[in-house]
This record gives structure tokens, C-alpha cells and sequence, in this order.
């Protein structure tokens, strides 16, 4: 019987911890931040309420890990354009980093 309270009161403080976890993550100053954020903050502040990892836990646990705040929704990527040669020569392409002109290295006599 012991052992089933003991579990029982377990639960019960995990489910209040998170209760806390939550209520801190929906404060006006903390709705737009990241866990990692809210957590270094308050240790800043001399409290430590869970790690970075059960806070991303709770907020999952709530449906609230997606995007946060005034987050701009990410924007779907386009396909990349792919190029086909059909024939020799019909293809070009600029190797970008050959551009560069030349530079002048240490002890090189460049004018």
C-alpha cells in the first residue's frame, strides 16, 4: 500500500509541476520565447522551475511547441531548378568562388 501512495503522490506532483511549467511558458513576458530562453532567463532570476527538456515536454504535452508568438510562418520551399543538358555545349554555368579575381597572399609582390 505504501509503495501505491507513494506513486500516487509521484503523479500528483508531476502533474502540478507541469501545471507550473505551463502557466509560466503563457506569462505575456514569455509567449513568444523559446523554452531555452524562459529557462536561462529564470535561472538568471535565481529560480529553477525544470530543464529545457521537460520544458519542451509540457509544451508538448499542451499542443504548444509549434511556432510561438509573432513568429513568422515558414514559408514552403520551392523545388530547386535542375538544368539538363541535351546536348554538348548546351549547359553552362558559373563556378561563382573562381570569380574572385586574384588575391594577394603574404609575401607575394602584387601591384
Amino acid at each position: 500500500m505504501d509503495r501505491l501512495q507513494f506513486e500516487l503522490r509521484r503523479k500528483e506532483k508531476a502533474r502540478a509541476e507541469k501545471v507550473v511549467v505551463a502557466s509560466l511558458c503563457n506569462q505575456p513576458e514569455y509567449r513568444s520565447c523559446p523554452p531555452a530562453f524562459i529557462v536561462a532567463d529564470q535561472l538568471d532570476r535565481g529560480r529553477y522551475l525544470a530543464s529545457e527538456s521537460t520544458f519542451y515536454r509540457v509544451l508538448r504535452d499542451y499542443d504548444q511547441i509549434h511556432l510561438r508568438g509573432r513568429q513568422k510562418t515558414p514559408e514552403r520551399k520551392r523545388q530547386a531548378t535542375t538544368h539538363k543538358a541535351s546536348e554538348v555545349n548546351r549547359l553552362w554555368a558559373w563556378d561563382t568562388p573562381g570569380c574572385l579575381g586574384q588575391r594577394e597572399e603574404p609575401g607575394s609582390t602584387y601591384t
